[in-house]
């Protein structure tokens, strides 16, 4: 006889069922997506975390591998710490210029890992850069691969 209208349509509209197997009264829709953005974040994040920086880092250093460049990191204020053994390291600098002295030294083979000290948000790494200089650069991830 009479349509419903925008308030009948309202009325009636039933949502989904939650999915009650999640545990969590989500819809398995919203599982699905929570599901992709987890994946999505482990892809991204996965290679920068400071516990997968550290892990290398303690490899980089009880093998005692030496750092042969320092390469340009895509953005300004970042490069790339090449190992000889493949690892990349993505660092920042934490001064201006820091990095273009380092890249200088690492071409004269004089730049080394000398330790690092990771806290819950971010990894710092201290480079010696021959001559007693120490220069400490932010860790902001690994090179896939690396």
């Amino acid at each position: 006889m009479f349509g419903l209208g925008p308030f009948g349509r309202w009325i009636t509209h039933a949502e989904p069922a939650a999915d009650l197997v999640a545990g969590m009264n989500l819809l398995g829709s919203d599982m699905d997506e929570l599901a992709l953005i987890a994946r999505t974040v482990s892809a991204e994040y996965g290679v920068s975390s400071p516990a997968v920086i550290s892990a290398n880092l303690t490899r980089l250093l009880n093998r005692r591998v030496p750092v042969t460049s320092l390469t340009a990191g895509g953005a300004l204020g970042f490069a790339n710490l090449n190992f000889a053994d493949g690892t990349v390291i993505l660092v920042r600098g934490g001064q201006t210029g820091e990095l273009g002295m380092l890249a200088v030294r690492a071409l004269q083979h004089q730049v080394r890992l000398e330790s690092f000290a990771c806290g819950p948000d971010r990894v710092v790494l201290t480079l010696a850069g021959g001559g007693g200089r120490l220069f400490d650069v932010t860790a902001v991830g690994v090179a896939p691969g690396g």
